[in-house]
């Protein structure tokens, strides 16, 4: 149940993007937004960690249930239906899933997306054990992810300015480009040996740049493609992306354990693939000739959703 509404929300507020927003002012919005989303992973540590420290273990799901009860209400009071009632319609629950996965541009944005969200949550599963080798504990640890989040946030205001000069696949292919150069620092600093806290947490940096850029423009470019399906590209593209970091995660620390050199080989092969996904010559063909740099503000138009 936890799962499942956690889950919703992204989803639902893409669907209210899509519903208010035109493709070009969409991006520009999830430049905004998705960039917070992203800093949950990172504050969550650290919060954790304190809370835990503090008052125990419990004190963590209380901290959850009692945010999740400010979301809710918000929610009830704040929130209107974007669809206008006219357009409000009875659909197949899995319509328009399969044009969606028909889409090339939709497929490799959303690899794209899964392959940071990957290395970012192989990170966060690594990490911890890499700090402790390190002799830092728990309540110290959790500090060390607050320099990825500035990362992000420096990340997501460089992309919404770029918007305004760039070409939005140079954008992406820009903060992949960090990505591949924070898999290589990561590499260089297996191969000669971590000595301090410095050596991991600086190549993370390069990785947070990709995340509060490309990963957030690529979800855009996923849902707002010419499949026009945008609700359900925003299922799809949020249930690829924490299906498939949930899944590399478990699997990588099961079968190789913890270790920096598993933590460096698994954010450099992520950020190959990434590269791969870039620089497809079909990536983004349908909408980076549709969002261009110029100022664009959200629309007044309703009717948007599409399924």
């Amino acid at each position: 149940m936890r799962a499942a509404g956690a889950a919703a929300g992204l989803v639902i507020g893409r669907a209210c993007i899509a519903d208010t927003c035109s493709k070009q002012a969409s991006a520009k919005v999830y430049a905004v937004v998705y960039p917070l989303v992203s800093l949950s992973p990172a504050l969550a540590p650290a919060v954790s960690g304190y809370l835990a420290s503090a008052f125990g273990w419990y004190a963590d799901f209380l901290f959850v249930a009692g945010f999740a009860l400010i979301a809710l209400l918000t929610a009830i009071m704040l929130l209107p239906e974007t669809l206008p009632p006219h357009d409000r319609k009875h659909r197949a629950p899995l319509a328009g899933f399969a044009q969606v996965l028909r889409d090339g541009t939709f497929r490799r944005y959303t690899v794209i997306v899964c392959a940071i969200y990957c290395a970012w949550f192989v990170y966060l599963t690594q990490s911890p054990f890499v700090f402790a080798g390190l002799g830092l504990r728990e309540a110290q640890s959790g500090w060390l992810y607050l320099p990825l989040t500035a990362s992000i946030i420096a990340a997501n205001l460089l992309a919404r300015r770029w918007l305004d000069r760039w070409t939005y696949d140079r954008i992406v292919t820009a903060g992949v480009a960090c990505f591949v150069l924070g898999g290589l620092a990561f590499a260089t600093v297996a191969t000669r040996g971590v000595t301090s806290v410095a050596a991991v947490i600086l190549p993370m940096c390069l990785v947070s740049l990709a995340n509060g850029s490309s990963l957030s423009l690529a979800v855009s470019g996923a849902v707002t493609g010419t499949h026009g399906h945008a609700a359900t590209a925003s299922g799809l593209v949020r249930f690829f992306q924490v299906s498939s970091s949930a899944l590399v995660a478990s699997l990588i620390s099961a079968a190789c354990g913890p270790g920096l050199a598993v933590l460096a080989s698994s954010i450099l092969l992520f950020a190959l693939l990434a590269v791969a996904a870039c620089i497809s010559p079909r990536l983004g063909a349908s909408v980076s000739s549709e969002i261009r740099a110029s100022r664009v503000a959200c629309l007044p138009e309703r009717g948007r959703r599409t399924y």
